[in-house]
């Protein structure tokens, strides 16, 4: 017999009109351990000279401390808007710690960043 199980989204958060690095901040604090994906999307807009990276981080079972990058963003200008590209993180989470992004910030820069957290199980 086949099991589907479906993913479910426990956090979202959109950020905009940014025009500095983002600090560290807490999307979600999960009540129990478990597998979550994480999914960025970062805009950058009316800049021909501007880039924005965003990270992850977490704290495992193991109370391993992780930061990965969720992808970097340079501009390729359409009409005053660029459209970047989006990443998805796959993390085994302890139950105690908060999913925290943050971003850093090169040149002029106007930016969204959207963030999703789906409960994979």
């Amino acid at each position: 017999m086949l099991c589907i199980d479906v993913a479910s989204i426990v956090a979202k958060q959109s950020w905009l009109n940014q025009t500095s690095a983002l600090g560290t901040t807490t999307v979600y604090t999960p009540a129990a351990a478990g597998l979550f994906r994480v999914s960025a999307y970062v805009e950058l807009r009316n800049t021909t000279d501007a880039s924005v990276s965003s990270f992850l981080s977490w704290t495992d079972d193991y109370l391993t401390q992780s930061t990965k990058s969720l992808g970097n963003s340079a501009p390729t200008i359409a009409g005053g808007w660029s459209i970047t590209g989006d990443s998805a993180i796959r993390a085994f989470r302890s139950g105690a710690s908060a999913i925290q992004v943050s971003t850093t910030t090169a040149g002029a820069t106007h930016y969204d960043l959207y963030v999703v957290i789906e409960q994979l199980w």
